[in-house]
């Protein structure tokens, strides 16, 4: 049965004129990097780890957690499935006619593709001014008013006015200039990782003077940053405005209102493609292939995305194919989230197909390992575009 849903996912890829491929955690997974089920059999909370305000809180902490991250994405190589599936999409890159919608924030799609990307959550390897962090962007500016930045408004509550309090001593203490209104990412510079407390190594071992609680400029003897953008040699890293910086990462009830403009630029870009995609499927009745890899059940943004995207394009005529590779037995898996247009099934590995408004949506269950799968898949496409 598995071999017939192979061929299935071959022929759907072999003659897609469109491609979407959306990748979550167990795609990161194959190159041997953690992911949320992992991080808890070892006893690490996560979501405590990934909260916005652990950076002012416990800085120790927090720039160990992240440092460590940087360092890990870093030094493990991304797997053989990045290169098949630059390999498969050549022709539809070469046309502008595939796109890469991945949860993952450790930047292999950028590293070891040439396919075009949009990451959901961000990147770990790009960091930024953290001045927004307790700030959001209103209502306003998210529906494009102009002069977003000053519409910015303090998030309320304890926590976050805990950040700006600490914000402003940090400023006064380090900054050669105000606090940044509107910061930028930048890359982080290669082989940079925080010193780390040799005693207890998940943290990080802060400069000596950052974290000397209310001290005033004045006896704190720190010099200010006026010639560049970041000092990476400060633990944590230091914007010039004198805040640490942040990974470009949407955390837990994360608001940051600069990074949330970053993103939505990422989002910008992505939702002008599906539209293209769509209006072309519509006027041609064309075909859809929609690669899902390693998505699970407990972010479930992504497989929400594959799932909107196929009703969208098989009720403007499109013939779509839902290609989801997950090793998991959860029957979940074998239907869909929500109302789709395509029956459920629980059977393993068969395919799903129904009538949608004007075109054709169905599911093909591939119980493998997103690696194994594009392994098995990469020479059955090519030999039906070569028949």
């Amino acid at each position: 049965m598995e071999l017939n849903m192979i061929d299935e996912a071959a022929e759907a890829l072999a003659t897609a004129d469109w491609v979407l491929v959306a990748a979550g955690a167990g795609f990161s997974a194959d190159s041997g990097l953690p992911t949320y089920e992992d991080c808890l059999n070892q006893g690490v909370d996560y979501q405590q780890l990934c909260r916005p305000e652990l950076l002012y809180e416990d800085p120790k902490l927090a720039f160990g957690w992240w440092g460590d991250s940087v360092r890990r994405y870093r030094e493990t190589p991304a797997h053989e499935g990045y290169d098949i599936l630059d390999g498969l999409l050549q022709r539809h890159r070469e046309k502008g006619r595939v796109y890469v919608y991945t949860s993952n924030v450790d930047g292999h799609f950028r590293s070891a593709t040439a396919l075009p990307v949009f990451e959901v959550h961000g990147r770990c390897t790009e960091w930024m001014c953290s001045s927004r962090l307790a700030y959001r962007a209103s209502e306003l500016a998210r529906y494009g008013e102009p002069d977003p930045v000053a519409r910015d408004v303090p998030i309320e509550g304890l926590r976050w006015s805990r950040v700006r309090e600490r914000q402003k001593l940090l400023s006064e203490r380090f900054g050669s200039c105000n606090p940044c209104l509107d910061p930028s990412p930048m890359v982080v510079p290669d082989g940079w990782k925080p010193a780390l407390d040799e005693h207890m190594p998940v943290r990080a071992s802060l400069t000596e003077g950052y974290d000397e609680g209310d001290k005033p400029l004045a006896d704190s003897g720190h010099q200010r940053y006026e010639h560049v953008a970041a000092d990476w040699n400060h633990t944590p890293p230091l914007c010039r405005c004198g805040l640490p910086l942040r990974p470009c990462v949407l955390m837990f009830a994360d608001e940051d209102a600069a990074l949330l403009r970053r993103l939505r630029e990422g989002e910008d870009r992505y939702q002008r493609w599906e539209e293209s995609m769509e209006e072309d499927l519509a006027a041609c009745r064309g075909r859809l292939a929609i690669l899902e890899l390693g998505c699970g059940t407990r972010v479930q943004s992504i497989r929400q995305e594959c799932e909107m995207v196929l009703r969208d394009a098989a009720a403007r005529g499109a013939r779509v194919t839902l290609i989801r590779i997950n090793p998991s037995t959860d029957p979940s898996f074998d239907g869909f989230l929500a109302p789709s247009g395509c029956a459920d099934t629980s059977d393993v590995g068969c395919s799903v197909a129904a009538d949608g408004t004007a075109g054709e949506g169905r599911l093909v269950r591939i119980r493998l390992g997103a690696l194994d799968a594009l392994q098995t898949l990469k020479g059955a496409v090519y030999a039906k575009r070569s028949s």
